[in-house]
């Protein structure tokens, strides 16, 4: 009997061992560019000392939901910032010993994340060297990394949009109802995450009803779908119901609505075209340097090339309506900032991903000479590296305006230091000041708030009535800032009348230079109430 042996697989390329070490390589390569957007994200969150009062939201709701299970703030039930980050960060406060750290990593650790999904889909829709030329543009894309420097839930988010676009891309690709099922499942966490969420459930639902109305979905998946997509959000409207007697309770709301129209600093046509650009640019005075053109040039250049092509008509459409929908779409909102516009970053590097990786792929599949390969690759390659080297001064431009640029709100240094000062050297007694959650952060427990915060926080203490209402709360000790060495100007910044001064003993007060050239001083001033008249 002839029997024939075949030669073992050395591992050349094109047999099995070949396309295992090609996909290990490729694996090495996609944690080599997660390592560089976890340190580049780093390098400025490490910088970071003074956050955005949102993010002192977060680290307090993160606080009171670990150790009570209570979402509230000094007592009062919140419902301005949605859930899910705050739950991420008390979740991670179970490992990491410092709330303070878990918050900043929380949001590095999840935006850094986001070239995981990114990747995937560029693999799924150009090819996976489209795939690493975009997770490698993500990485060091300037808006993302600047606000990933302090606990925000942008990071968190754009990575739930990514996962769902990821399962929703390999629907359309495969029609298999699992992947439709996790996107519409992480469109409903991302919307419980931050209100934009809603948008992306709407935008994946346009979709799957074209498909339906077309015949490649059924109904009944579309409503499973739907159903599934909702529940987060009809849970968190439960609970809004139980504790406030309505579904739907948004600060959002009665900003836009009772917002001053002179603070509508562009036409709503200016401000699509900023977003389209993605531009702080002055008179808003956020930012003093425009994106980084490059992105712009090569991310949009790749979405409209894409859609040329038949075979990526359909994933560019959807691609193109992600970037809308969660970039300019935000023209309805009466402020215009580049945070708002961190979830419509991937859609642009993917575009940048396929117009350097795509030919190069096209040049392998005609079996060109290697040196002709090897010409195309390197010159991506180049770009790509050009591209995210030279998004440094748009990053530092963004983090200096941004984020350095809040080291002097609410009294920035100086309010920190009063508030762990009366941490570690007050008595008993309740704490009532003018600087929101960030108090109740660096007390380590409850304060009551001086006045309506933000109009959404109704005030525990009427300024006017600082005396009265003190004794009837308990007010032990006032923390009020200002921009002068002047108690005079912050008890007017407080709402208090200055000719109850004397009747207040000053225990501290502290004092903060400015740390940028857009800085202004900080000053903060401890005083306790008196006891009896």
């Amino acid at each position: 009997m002839l029997l024939k042996y075949g030669r073992k697989n050395t591992g050349a390329k094109g047999g099995p061992g070949g396309a295992r070490w090609r996909s290990w390589g490729w694996l090495a390569a996609l944690l080599l560019v997660f390592a560089a957007a976890l340190a580049w994200r780093w390098h400025f969150a490490a910088k970071s000392q003074i956050y955005t009062y949102d993010s002192y939201y977060y680290l307090v709701l993160a606080r009171n939901l670990r150790h009570g299970f209570e979402y509230a703030v000094a007592g009062h039930p919140h419902f301005k910032f949605l859930p899910l980050y705050p739950l991420s960060i008390a979740f991670l406060d179970l490992f990491i010993p410092s709330l303070e750290m878990a918050g900043k990593l929380s949001n590095v650790l999840f935006s850094a994340a986001c070239v995981f999904p990114v990747f995937s889909m560029g693999r799924l829709v150009f090819g996976r060297r489209a795939g690493i030329a975009a997770a490698a543009l993500f990485a060091f894309e300037p808006i993302s990394v600047a606000w990933s420097s302090v606990p925000m839930s942008e990071g968190l988010f754009t990575l739930l949009a990514c996962l769902s676009a990821l399962f929703f891309l390999r629907w359309m690709k495969g029609c298999r109802r699992r992947d439709l099922y996790l996107a519409a499942g992480a469109a409903g966490l991302a919307a419980v995450t931050r209100w934009e969420g809603m948008l992306l459930i709407a935008f994946e639902g346009l979709f799957l009803l074209y498909y339906w109305y077309r015949g490649r979905a059924r109904l009944e998946h579309v409503l499973i779908a739907g159903g599934l997509a909702l529940a987060p959000v009809a849970v968190f409207a439960l609970r809004n119901l139980i504790v406030f007697g309505t579904p739907f309770k948004s600060a959002y709301a009665d900003e836009m609505s009772n917002y001053l129209p002179q603070l509508e600093m562009f036409s709503k046509g200016e401000r699509i075209r900023r977003y389209l650009i993605f531009s702080d640019l002055d008179p808003s005075g956020i930012s003093s340097r425009s994106y980084h053109w490059g992105y712009l040039l090569f991310g949009y250049g790749g979405l409209a090339l894409s859609l040329c092509v038949r075979r990526f008509r359909r994933y560019a459409l959807f691609l193109w309506a992600w970037l809308i929908f969660m970039g300019p779409m935000h023209f309805l909102w009466y402020f215009a900032s580049v945070r708002f516009l961190i979830p419509a970053v991937p859609p642009l590097c993917l575009g940048a991903g396929a117009l350097l990786g795509v030919p190069v792929e096209k040049m392998e599949r005609r079996r060109l000479p290697a040196a002709t390969g090897a010409v195309l690759l390197a010159l991506a390659v180049c770009v790509t590296a050009a591209l995210a080297v030279t998004s440094r001064p748009a990053t530092n431009d963004f983090y200096r305006r941004n984020i350095t640029f809040l080291e002097d709100d609410l009294g920035g240094f100086a309010s920190r230091e009063a508030l762990l000062w009366l941490r570690d050297n007050g008595g008993e007694g309740e704490v009532v000041t003018n600087m929101g959650a960030e108090a109740s952060f660096y007390l380590g427990r409850d304060a009551l708030f001086l006045g309506d915060w933000q109009d959404f926080e109704p005030a525990d203490v009427d300024p006017g009535r600082l005396l009265e209402d003190g004794r009837e709360k308990g007010v032990r000790y006032i923390v009020i800032y200002s921009t002068r060495r002047d108690i005079e100007n912050a008890m007017e910044i407080a709402g208090i009348d200055y000719g109850i001064a004397s009747r207040l003993e000053l225990m501290a007060e502290f004092y903060a230079p400015p740390t940028d050239t857009d800085n202004v001083s900080a000053y903060a001033f401890v005083f306790e109430l008196p006891t009896e008249e």
